[in-house]
């Protein structure tokens, strides 16, 4: 198994762990227009939540036997 720790600490020495990060701009402008371009805005928009607060009993009917 590989030591994780030790990995860890040798990324924390690197160059890489002390450059800024990279801005990648509004996640949510980006959300939307992937959603606008992929069809799913309506989907988003108003989503299926008819499942909410119910479960499925994995029992089995007393009258099944």
């Amino acid at each position: 198994m590989e030591n994780l720790n030790a990995d860890f600490a040798a990324f924390l020495k690197s160059e890489e762990a002390r450059k800024e990060p990279i801005d990648t701009g509004d996640w949510r402008k980006r959300m939307a227009d992937d959603a606008k371009k992929n069809g799913d805005l309506k989907a988003d928009a108003t989503p299926n939540t008819t499942l909410v607060n119910k479960y499925w009993d994995a029992t089995p009917d007393e009258d099944s036997a």
